[in-house]
């Protein structure tokens, strides 16, 4: 007998364990009640063909009495839980790997990794994996007999395609090497957000031959702004840019106060930020922003103004209600978040690593 149920209704605020086994996600909160109310001691839950993804089957005499849910777009989808199938334990090991990530960000790969990757002949018991750019920047070493998913990333607008090699970490010798530099993966104080895999590369193989445990990396400039100093300014890791620049990284056990610099990043990671120039407000207004952000619960730090949003080609979305950030200079201003338009996030976060190499100089 199917058990039923609408869900992804407006979600109530009921507290809820519902996990998905195949995102390791919970589901929203109307919809775990509902799974929660099933007579299960597991909290996981997946598809048919998510299970035969995992290696284990539904039970013969589960099959057909799974949790029947009604998306969005009207589609059924029938969901089973862990206990249901023919290893639940098999099933708690590898909660999560239906959303393959990136070994060394934690971060999940791009869509089409995850559908190539998925079809590959060859299964994993981990969901991380590696690219070949990052086992020869990182000088890492495969196993023997090691074969890739190769996948295909095509580039509409400039009529082109790229083939990329990933690898599952289990095919790599230094295994607990990446595990390593997960825990380390470099971040930028200025920003408190992780660099890119290119700049990522560098910093990694400079912490690992000096034996940082940081993860905080700034520039001269940034070690002064904190009122700190470096032991050795002659130090530092220098990275190639483009154009022939370059700009050197400190790490924070590198400064006087590597305390002081990892409470900078995290300030720096939640502060509002401009979405033209990627930089913070001023505290008087990021105080008004961030007070918007946590009453409105907004998740991105990033704020437009109506103008920027029309020169982006950015929609704000129907009925969004601006944050007003008074001036005693002149007339009052009017902002919105980057969650009150449509899709705006991918085309900021496109315009701001183009930018990204001058604000590294600063």
């Amino acid at each position: 007998m199917l058990r039923s149920a609408v869900l992804f209704k407006k979600a109530n605020s009921v507290i809820t364990r519902a996990i998905s086994a195949a995102t390791g996600n919970r589901f929203p909160p109307e919809a775990a009640a509902a799974l929660d109310s099933l007579p299960f001691t597991s909290p996981l839950w997946l598809t048919a063909g998510q299970a035969s993804r995992f290696g284990v089957t539904i039970k013969a005499e589960e099959v057909g009495k799974g949790f029947v849910s009604k998306m969005p777009t009207g589609a059924e989808v029938t969901f089973y839980n862990a206990e249901q199938t023919s290893d639940a334990s098999r099933v708690v090991s590898l909660k999560g790997h239906g959303r393959p990530v990136h070994a060394l960000s934690q971060e999940p790969l791009p869509e089409d990794a995850r559908k190539a990757i998925a079809l590959a002949p060859t299964k994993f018991d981990s969901n991380e994996w590696i690219s070949e750019m990052d086992i020869e920047g990182l000088g890492l070493t495969l196993t023997e007999g090691s074969q890739p998913v190769a996948v295909t990333f095509y580039f509409k607008e400039e009529e082109k395609k790229i083939v990329k090699q990933y690898y599952n970490i289990a095919q790599i010798k230094e295994i607990a090497m990446v595990q390593g530099f997960q825990q380390v993966y470099p971040i930028s104080v200025s920003s408190g957000r992780r660099f890119d895999l290119r700049i990522a590369h560098a910093l990694l193989r400079a912490g690992h031959e000096n034996k940082f445990t940081s993860p905080f990396w700034l520039t001269l400039s940034g070690v002064q702004r904190l009122g700190l100093v470096v032991a050795d300014p002659t130090a530092g890791t220098d990275i190639s840019l483009a154009q022939d620049t370059i700009v050197t990284f400190f790490n924070a056990e590198q400064t006087d106060n590597p305390i002081k610099v990892a409470t900078a990043a995290y300030s720096a990671k939640s502060q509002p930020r401009s979405s033209m120039s990627g930089r913070p407000f001023p505290e008087v207004v990021s105080s008004v922003l961030r007070n918007a952000s946590h009453t409105n619960k907004f998740s991105s730090v990033y704020w437009i103004t109506p103008k920027q949003a029309e020169l982006f080609g950015i929609q704000i979305k129907d009925g969004a209600v601006p944050t007003t950030v008074s001036r005693t200079d002149g007339p009052d201003w009017r902002i919105y978040n980057l969650d009150q338009t449509n899709g705006g996030g991918k085309t900021i976060e496109a315009h701001l690593k183009q930018s990204n190499k001058a604000a590294m100089k600063s």
